[in-house]
């Protein structure tokens, strides 16, 4: 007898099930029976990542089992779970199967190459965790792509490339990192903000001690990087080496992310092969390299700015918080800020009822992590937040802008950058401007027109550049969201 599709579906679920039970207890087995420094134990001899790590697998093969008694009872869950995973849900479980795979892939490729020294420890004892979230992501895209209804070949193409582009980047980008840290580079005054915190120090406070214009390494971002860096501090990774060689794979997890969404927009607009150009553009420019090997943190706000711009056409209300995320993180996103909200203006019956809305929803993150220093000194927290507009020009190699060259200083200095970025919004809002080619101009002016520039701002235009190049092909480009018109009317 022929199976059914919801029978089909059943089988698949049973057998992901069954593969995600196994792979959780096996992961456990190994995690459980790791050897222990002496010392760390803290119950039945597991230090606290080994038993954190441990329970975390516990939970997914109890999950996985009980789906798959759902799955043998027919439970109606089951059926609707399987539409929609053939459904809205269909894209997203894919992505979510490429993040856990390429998270384990992250923490694999350091410890495989030998980069992960500074961490050896530490890492050695999420081995189990890495080995199970590369597996399980493996598992979930397979299932996946076996309940689609259409389009899997390509569909399962398309995850093979990206995977093997990531992967790729990923072996290239551990080879460069650096065999010791240099404590000259803005990471490691986020680690040095984060300890301040956790010693229940302002790291806001130092720029009341200077005249506005002299850089001393003041704490400049929005704070929610400094939580971040205080709560891996509190982990119990102290040192900087450590410290930094946890974030590394973070980073190096973001810039692939980064790249599964230029592939991605590039591949849903059927121009296959510049998908993998474009990601292989990302990956392996210059720009990129250069804040890989540094460690700067650009990749994951941008990551997130990229996520929200995905997001933007069918939940514009997630990507106004993930766009808020970024910000929260480095504010160098909030230029794309009047985009979005012209975008979700533009295509809303009611922009007027929505305006307060939306600004909550953009503000949100930022607005939250920043109370806490807002109401212990308002005035520090204002100050190191705007120094970067009042501060002397700076620019590496001497590279100068306009404004510098012409010995402006201060918000005088801002003018052309400011006028640009109007005359770019009023494009936008005229509807003269694509989503990509307007994110593109906004963010080159930010960093060509800026009287302070670092090489590490450049990474911030070079997603956009393959993107925007989707644009210029008009039979592709109404697939495009347009910040500055409504979506086209399905054609027949």
């Amino acid at each position: 007898m022929n199976d059914s599709p919801p029978q089909s579906a059943q089988v698949t679920l049973s057998a992901y099930g069954i593969a995600q039970t196994l792979l959780s207890l096996l992961f456990l087995t190994l995690s459980v029976l790791r050897p222990s420094e002496p010392g760390r134990g803290v119950l039945l001899g597991l230090s606290w990542q080994r038993l954190g790590v441990s329970l975390l697998l516990l939970l997914a093969a109890l999950g996985a089992f009980a789906m798959l008694i759902l799955v043998r009872r027919r439970h109606t869950s089951v059926s609707a779970l399987a539409d929609r995973l053939q459904g809205n849900l269909h894209l997203p479980a894919l992505g979510l199967a490429a993040l856990l795979m390429l998270s384990g892939a992250a923490a694999l490729i350091p410890e495989a190459l030998g980069e992960a020294a500074a961490t050896a420890g530490y890492l050695d004892r999420l081995l189990p965790l890495a080995g199970w979230l590369f597996l399980s992501g493996c598992a979930l895209a397979v299932t996946i792509l076996a309940l689609a209804r259409t389009g899997r070949p390509m569909e399962a193409l398309a995850i093979s490339l990206v995977l093997s582009v990531c992967l790729l980047g990923m072996l290239a980008h551990v080879r460069l990192w650096p065999k010791t840290e240099d404590r000259n580079d803005d990471i490691y005054f986020t680690f040095l903000e984060g300890d301040r915190l956790l010693r229940g120090e302002n790291p806001y406070a130092r720029v009341l001690e200077g005249d506005m214009r002299e850089n001393e390494k003041y704490a400049t971002y929005l704070p929610l990087f400094y939580y971040l860096s205080a709560g891996v501090q509190l982990l119990g990774i102290v040192e900087y080496p450590q410290w930094l060689a946890f974030w590394r794979p973070v980073f190096l997890l973001a810039s692939s992310w980064i790249a599964i969404c230029i592939f991605w927009r590039a591949w849903a607009t059927r121009h296959r092969v510049f998908a993998v150009a474009a990601s292989l553009f990302w990956l392996f420019n210059r720009w990129t390299l250069h804040v890989s090997i540094s460690a700067d943190l650009d990749f994951l706000p941008l990551a997130l700015l990229l996520t929200s711009w995905a997001l933007l056409g069918r939940r514009p209300r997630a990507a106004l918080v993930v766009l808020g995320t970024s910000i929260a993180i480095k504010h160098y996103g909030v230029f794309l800020a009047p985009l979005f909200l012209m975008s979700v203006w533009r295509t809303s019956t009611d922009p007027k009822a929505r305006i307060w809305k939306d600004l909550l929803l953009l503000g949100s993150a930022p607005l939250i992590a920043s109370l806490p220093f807002l109401f212990l000194d308002a005035d520090a927290f204002a100050k190191s937040i705007l120094f970067s507009v009042t501060r002397n020009p700076m620019a590496t190699g001497d590279i100068h802008s306009l404004d510098a060259l012409l010995g402006w200083s201060g918000w005088a200095a801002r003018i052309p950058m400011i006028g640009l970025l109007v005359l770019i919004y009023v494009a936008v809002w005229r509807g003269r401007l694509g989503a990509y080619a307007s994110s593109l101009l906004v963010m080159a002016t930010v960093t060509f027109f800026n009287s302070v520039f670092f090489t590490s701002y450049m990474v911030w235009v070079m997603p956009f550049v393959p993107l925007a190049c989707l644009e210029a092909f008009p039979r592709d480009s109404e697939a495009l969201d347009a910040p500055g018109k409504p979506p086209q009317a399905d054609r027949p």
